[in-house]
């Protein structure tokens, strides 16, 4: 395990001196982060997580984690990616499953919170962030503003403690997929159309190194026993409960139920709800049904900046234009559906 270290934010200047983050204290500049993928249509995102993080953060290292072999395409992209930073790729990772197969696909996901590669200790923080995210340079970035939440809550940790229930009953689809992936206790749920309870951290996870992981990694492999077991409440969570259930039976400490939404602005570090995207959520252009239902977050202030940021990366950007030709069809048809939503709010451009 690592030994405790200061924390530092990367300064932007040459000369690489460290800068402090307003009214923190808080320096130093090390970050990972790391993007997790299960299963080969996934595999499309990583080119992408990894170019925008880059993009948007050279001072930073990209640490990819894939479960199996991938595809020529993609690693042809990211090995092209390789010049344009620190991106490191591990594929196929076994994620200490030892010969276990987890329950279902949700509890395939969950994994990402399980595991610990010593190539962590090179870093004083790691932030894992869902695959497909299209990160945006902010302002504070992420590494100095998110160890100021982390400190402010108390914890090794960085995140929002959703209750959702007054979430909305859904589709026959959506319960079907949950009773396909296992999770029994959502699909019925949703089948009696009545609000799910569940009490979830967000994807969204960033953790001091050496605070966080020797209070956890004792407890991944008791949680991947259970999520190999088709019987166990654990393998009918989503990834969202497992973390929150990991941070409970470690006696980590969760953060305060918040009255708010979550926090979108990166630099509203002080809030309690603080679960800014850092980027552009591309699974919200799936279809038109999850582009309507996110439509405060893509109209807001943060989603602008976002936008124009990746306006930019499309009209001026040789290699991300390439990446794009290259891409896997699920993938090209979101970066579609986006631009045409783009198109017809081009009061925002």
């Amino acid at each position: 395990m690592p030994k405790s270290r200061d924390l530092y934010v990367c300064s932007d200047g040459a000369t690489g001196a460290p800068e402090v983050l307003e009214g923190t204290g808080i320096v130093r500049k090390t970050l990972a982060i790391v993007g997790f993928c299960y299963g080969s249509r996934y595999q499309q995102f990583l080119p992408f997580y990894a170019y925008s993080a880059l993009r948007a953060y050279p001072e930073h290292t990209v640490l990819l984690y894939v479960d199996r072999p991938l595809a020529s395409e993609v690693e042809t992209s990211l090995t092209r990616l390789k010049q344009y930073g620190d991106v490191r790729v591990t594929a196929p990772y076994d994620f200490g499953l030892k010969g276990r197969t987890p329950a279902s696909s949700a509890a395939f996901r969950s994994l990402r919170w399980l595991f610990f590669d010593p190539e962590f200790e090179q870093f004083d923080a790691v932030y894992s962030g869902d695959i497909d995210i299209f990160f945006a340079r902010e302002q504070d970035g992420i590494l100095a503003p998110h160890a100021a939440h982390a400190k402010m809550l108390g914890l090794p940790y960085s995140n929002y403690l959703r209750l959702t229930a007054d979430e909305p009953a859904r589709p026959l689809r959506q319960t079907l997929a949950a009773a396909r992936d296992g999770r029994w206790r959502s699909a019925l749920g949703y089948s009696r159309r009545l609000p799910v309870v569940r009490n979830r951290l967000s994807g969204l996870h960033f953790v001091m190194t050496a605070e966080y992981f020797p209070r956890v990694v004792d407890r991944f492999d008791s949680f991947v026993d259970q999520l190999s077991d088709g019987r166990s409440m654990l393998a009918s969570m989503t990834d969202e409960e497992v973390l929150y259930q990991l941070m409970r039976s470690a006696g980590v400490g969760l953060p305060p139920v918040s009255p708010n939404s979550p926090e979108m602005d990166g630099r509203n570090f002080g809030s309690v709800a603080y679960r800014p995207h850092h980027g552009i959520h591309l699974g919200v252009f799936r279809d038109e049904s999850t582009i309507l239902r996110s439509r405060q977050v893509l109209q807001s202030y943060v989603y602008r900046d976002y936008f124009d940021q990746y306006r930019a990366c499309n009209s001026s950007d040789v290699l991300f234009r390439n990446l794009r030709k290259d891409a896997g069809p699920y993938v090209r048809r979101l970066f579609s559906r986006m631009d045409r939503y783009l198109a017809e709010h081009d009061d925002n451009a």
